[in-house]
């Protein structure tokens, strides 16, 4: 998520380094940046324990109306949305997503790495089915 998106405000103290024409590596600035941003990165993922929760995660996002750029707007976004969910076992929604993505950028929804995915995220799903429930899986934080 762009902390910066939902007010459409920019931070003079974070981005100061980026609007100069110094070709110096602007540490300070960079760490300062860092500073403002990292702590809101951490506590906006911090939710995030189970596929369920990344799932949910997403689905907010993508209802977010942003001021500079919207969730489709970056590329991965969607189809990461979309594999998360096929994974999840939530098959119907995780493959409307993916058609979405394709129709988007033009892509064959038969495409043989897509096709690859779909099929390791029906055997993952079928063998993890506890993932649409929302239970911690293997690999899960928490």
């Amino acid at each position: 998520m762009d902390p910066i998106d939902p007010s459409g405000e920019v931070p003079r103290a974070a981005y100061r380094f980026i609007a100069g024409y110094d070709t110096a590596i602007p540490t300070r600035a960079v760490d300062k940046c860092a500073a403002h941003f990292v702590p809101l990165a951490l506590a906006d993922l911090d939710p995030v324990r189970t596929q369920a929760d990344f799932c949910r995660a997403f689905g907010e996002r993508s209802d977010l109306r942003y001021q500079r750029f919207q969730f489709s707007n970056y590329l991965q976004h969607n189809v990461v949305r979309a594999m998360i969910l096929l994974r999840a076992g939530r098959r119907e929604e995780g493959r409307l997503a993916l058609d979405e993505f394709c129709r988007t950028f033009e892509l064959d929804p038969g495409d043989k790495v897509l096709a690859a995915y779909v099929q390791l995220a029906d055997g993952f799903a079928a063998q993890h089915g506890a993932a649409a429930e929302g239970r911690p899986q293997a690999g899960d934080r928490g």
